[in-house]
C-alpha cells in the first residue's frame, strides 16, 4: 500500500485518566493511494474513524481495544 494522501478530518482527541493509567484516542481521516492486487496497482480512497483504548502497565502503554469504521463511498452522479 502506498498512501498518496492521509489527512485528519478533525484534530485527534486524546484523553488520559486522572491517575494516568488509562487513555483513549478518537480519530477521523481521509486517505487515498494505491494497493497491489496481483500484478496490478489499484487506486483507493476512504474515510475512516476509530476509537482506541490504552492501559499503562509496567510503565508502557498497551492498546486494549480498537473499533473502526469506513464511511460508504459516495454515490456516482446521476445521469
Amino acid at each position: 500500500v502506498t498512501h498518496q494522501f492521509y489527512h485528519d478530518l478533525e484534530k485527534p482527541q486524546v484523553h488520559i485518566s486522572d491517575d494516568a493509567t488509562l487513555a483513549w484516542l478518537a480519530a477521523r481521516v481521509n486517505a487515498s493511494g494505491e494497493r497491489r492486487v496481483g500484478e496490478e496497482r489499484v487506486p483507493f480512497t476512504f474515510t475512516s474513524a476509530w476509537l482506541a483504548t490504552f492501559r499503562k502497565t509496567g510503565g508502557k502503554w498497551k492498546m486494549t481495544a480498537v473499533a473502526s469504521n469506513f464511511a460508504p463511498p459516495p454515490e456516482p452522479p446521476a445521469d
